[in-house]
C-alpha cells in the first residue's frame, strides 16, 4: 500500500546538519547570488561594471578564459561565455541550482562519501567537497575540454579525484557529443533529444571517442562506500542507470537534473526506473527541505517548469 504523501517531512535517509559560523555564512553568500541573479540588465552593468561588459565581449568575439571567485570564496576558472552566471554572481543562478547549493549546505553530511557524475567546470563537485570537507568527492567528466577546468578548478583539493571517461550501460568506448563553450553544459553522448533545438543547427557538435565504464563497475573500483550521487548528463540518465543495477539497490541519496520540455522522456524513463528500484521522489523547497512528488514530470508542468534538480532516496 502506498504511503500518503509527506509534504516536508523529511525522508528517513536525511537528517539536518548542525550549521556552524562557515556554512551560515555560505547561506548568506548564496543570497548575495540570488540577489544579484535578480538583477535586470541595467542594474548588473550598473553593480557589476567592467565584469558584465567582458562577458558579452565573449559572446561578440568568441570565447575567452575568465577568472571568479566562488560564493564559497574558492577561485574558479571558466572559458566565457560558458559559466557566465558564475563569472558574475560567484554561484549558479538557476532556481533549480540555486535550490540544490541550499540542501546541500544544510543536508550533506560532513563525512560524506559523494559521486558527482557529470562534473562540468566543477562548480557542485567544489560546493560539495568544502561541505564535505572530511568526505570524498568522486567527478566524472567526458568531455576532454571542460575536463581541463575541472581538474584545474579542483586540483587544490586533496578530497577530490576526478576521472576522465563516461558511463553508460556497458563498458568500453562510445562517441560523445561536445559543443562550443557557450553550450558546453548540453555535452552528452546522446544528441537525440536536442535535435529539433535551433540552437543545435547552429552549433553542431564535435564527436569525440571517449572510454566509458558501468556505473556499477566504476562504483565497484573506486567508490564502493559513496552514499550521496550528484547526475547531470543531459538525457544519458537512463542509460547510466541501466548500467547500476547493483548502485541503485544501495540506500543512497540522488540528485538528478530532469528537463520536462521535448526532451522529457529519457528523463520520465529514469524517474521510472527510480521508482521500479524502491526510490520516493522528492522537490527541492526555496530553503533547501524536501517536498514528495507523486510524478515528477506531471508536477513540473503543473508548475511550468522546464528544468529542475529532483532528489531520489530509496525507501
Amino acid at each position: 500500500m502506498r504511503r500518503k504523501n509527506r509534504g516536508l517531512s523529511l525522508p528517513r535517509m536525511i537528517k539536518a546538519v548542525l550549521l556552524n559560523s562557515e556554512r551560515a555564512d555560505w547561506l548568506k553568500q548564496l543570497e548575495r547570488v540570488d540577489e544579484l541573479a535578480r538583477l535586470s540588465a541595467f542594474q548588473r552593468v550598473l553593480r557589476l561594471g567592467v565584469r558584465y561588459v567582458r562577458l558579452w565581449q565573449s559572446r561578440w568575439l568568441g570565447a575567452r578564459m575568465a577568472e571568479a571567485r566562488l560564493f564559497t570564496g574558492v577561485p574558479f576558472t571558466m572559458q566565457l561565455p560558458a559559466a557566465a552566471d558564475i563569472y558574475l554572481c560567484g554561484g549558479k543562478t538557476h532556481d533549480s541550482e540555486l535550490r540544490l547549493a541550499r540542501f546541500l549546505l544544510r543536508y550533506l553530511p560532513t563525512d560524506a562519501q559523494v559521486l558527482d557524475i557529470g562534473g562540468h567546470y566543477g562548480y557542485f563537485t567544489l560546493l560539495m567537497a568544502q561541505v564535505a570537507k572530511q568526505g570524498f568527492v568522486r567527478a566524472i567528466e567526458a568531455a576532454p575540454a571542460s575536463q581541463v577546468f575541472l581538474k584545474h578548478n579542483t586540483g587544490l583539493f586533496d578530497n577530490i579525484r576526478c576521472y576522465s571517461m563516461g558511463l553508460s550501460d556497458t563498458r568500453g568506448t562510445m562517441t560523445f557529443y561536445t559543443f562550443p563553450a557557450a553550450y558546453s553544459e548540453y555535452n552528452t553522448l546522446d544528441v537525440t533529444p536536442y535535435l529539433g533545438q535551433a540552437w543545435y543547427a547552429k552549433h553542431p557538435p564535435k564527436e569525440e571517442i571517449v572510454s566509458v565504464n558501468t556505473l556499477d563497475g566504476f562504483v565497484a573500483e573506486h567508490s564502493p562506500l559513496v552514499q550521496w550521487i550528484k547526475m547531470d548528463v543531459e538525457g544519458a540518465e537512463a542509460l547510466i542507470l541501466k548500467g547500476g543495477a547493483s548502485t541503485l539497490a544501495k540506500p543512497c541519496v540522488w540528485m538528478m537534473e530532469y528537463l520536462a520540455g521535448s526532451t522529457s522522456v529519457t528523463y520520465q524513463q529514469a524517474e521510472a526506473m527510480f521508482r521500479a528500484a524502491g526510490y520516493l521522489a522528492y522537490a527541492i523547497t526555496a530553503t533547501g527541505d524536501l517536498k514528495e512528488l507523486a510524478s515528477v514530470y506531471n508536477w513540473m508542468v503543473a508548475e511550468g517548469l522546464e528544468s529542475e534538480n529532483i532528489v531520489f532516496i530509496q525507501l
